[in-house]
């Protein structure tokens, strides 16, 4: 068919109009594809991870599963055979042949009490023959002998020479302490200022000061769990207020506002309640000297295998968690009364 020669031609601007629509529309077209086909590909991906995910966890189970070395487990002890005489421990000989014989069994086949010993499976007896390693051996070796001329059985005396936790050298270095230096029993605390458990152990803390008073110090060492965010910087606060010699206040003072410790004025209103100077405590809160002595607690903490807090040491005997005063009272009793003997 000709066109009309004489027919009306359309204007140039409708023309342009309509081909940046056809353009237009063929853009969109194309993004709206793209975004299907990118919607369509995450959801393809996701499913087939769901599905390998089933497949792992259907083979788990398939698997038998070997069961993981605790940590802290103990090597059983190697048993030994030494005499009275090997061990020259004082008064031992002197006991009657069936005491004497008694004890004997007991050193030979219980683990030495401290954690060089129990970590490689060795008896008492050898334990006490390494006393340049266990210098505890002595002490508790004279606990036995005096346990066995009263009386005791080997179940009681096996008793009085276990303990929780292995004896353990506990460096006290440059830590705060309260109570005489030459304080028969030492009680050494890892603690974290914002650990409720640590809180409650306070209480039994000032019940043994109250009624050992002289006879006992106290060490305090840093121990801030990380995911405590307010504990580290109030173990820098506080061994700040050690500088000026008021610790003790601003640790118990601490521990009474305990809930408020993520609060950012309350350091420093302890700080100011027990007399410190401001800008000197500001200062050495911030000093690398400072920090590093929280560090030097914590690298401690970890040679000792320390895992939670509150964690004690009554002269190098480890006691876990916030305990009961008795719990305590075992191990003091016995050492001062040890002492006592001499």
């Amino acid at each position: 068919m000709t066109p009309d020669p004489n027919a009306p031609s359309a204007p140039k601007g409708a023309v342009f109009a309509l081909s940046v629509a056809l353009v237009a529309a063929v853009v969109c077209g194309g993004i709206a594809a793209y975004i299907a086909y990118n919607a369509g590909y995450d959801a393809a991906r996701a499913t087939l991870q769901a599905r390998l995910d089933e497949q792992a966890k259907a083979l788990e189970k398939t698997q038998v599963q070997k069961p993981k070395k605790q940590a802290d487990e103990i090597p059983p002890v190697r048993p030994t055979a030494f005499s009275a005489a090997d061990l020259q421990v004082p008064g031992l000989t002197d006991l009657p042949p069936r005491a004497r014989d008694e004890l004997m069994a007991v050193f030979n086949t219980i683990a030495g009490p401290c954690e060089p010993c129990v970590d490689n499976g060795q008896s008492f007896a050898i334990c006490l023959l390494e006393r340049p390693v266990c210098e505890n051996m002595p002490i508790l070796a004279a606990r036995a002998v005096r346990l066995s001329k009263q009386g005791l059985d080997r179940i009681a005396i096996t008793q009085a020479l276990t303990f929780e936790r292995p004896w353990a050298r506990v460096d006290v270095g440059s830590s705060p302490t309260e109570g005489p230096a030459d304080a028969p029993v030492t009680i050494v605390e890892f603690t974290d200022f914002q650990c409720p458990y640590c809180a409650r152990a306070q209480k039994t803390l000032t019940e043994i000061r109250d009624r050992y008073g002289d006879k006992v110090r106290f060490v305090y060492k840093s121990y801030p769990i990380n995911t405590h965010k307010a504990a580290r910087p109030a173990a820098l606060a506080a061994m700040a207020a050690h500088n000026q010699g008021r610790f003790w206040e601003y640790k118990r003072l601490l521990f009474e506002r305990q809930r408020e410790l993520k609060q950012e004025t309350t350091l420093e209103a302890i700080a100011r309640e027990v007399g410190l100077d401001i800008a000197r405590w500001e200062k050495d809160r911030a000093s690398e000297l400072t920090a590093s002595k929280v560090s030097l607690d914590e690298q401690q903490a970890r040679r000792l295998r320390v895992r939670s807090t509150p964690t004690f040491y009554v002269n190098g005997y480890r006691i876990k968690g916030a305990r009961a005063l008795e719990s305590f009272t075992r191990i003091i009793d016995a050492e001062l009364t040890d002492l006592d003997a001499k």
